[in-house]
């Protein structure tokens, strides 16, 4: 999850998160991701940061995954320890029903960070 994360909580078991999407953020850290194939970017160059700019831009733009975070000005995210699995991005509502169903203890609350 990059962009900015404004609220978190956590405990043995969970993280639960409230993020502010980063376009600029999400690019970067994903075009830095694809240059890391040294087989297919092995100079780092400016030529190469330019391609993978382009697909990270790409990406974006039209997988669903990241249309869905990009369609709400602020998402909410769970991540359960157990499995390593990440649920979301989520509006409010769609967050809280989830908390219920994971069993996410009422005590743990999403607390004002800034985290960048």
């Amino acid at each position: 999850m990059y962009g900015k994360v404004t609220k978190l909580g956590f405990d043995e078991n969970f993280i639960v998160a409230f993020q502010k999407p980063d376009y600029t953020d999400y690019r970067n850290h994903l075009s830095f991701e694809i240059r890391s194939d040294v087989s297919k970017y092995p100079e780092n160059s400016s030529e190469d940061m330019n391609a993978t700019d382009s697909i990270a831009d790409s990406l974006l733009k039209n997988d669903p995954f990241y249309i869905k975070v990009f369609s709400s000005k602020a998402n909410f995210w769970i991540i359960r320890h157990s499995d390593n699995r990440v649920y979301g991005p989520f509006k409010k509502q769609e967050y809280e029903v989830l908390r219920t169903e994971l069993k996410v203890p009422i005590e743990l609350e999403l607390e004002n960070k800034i985290l960048e």
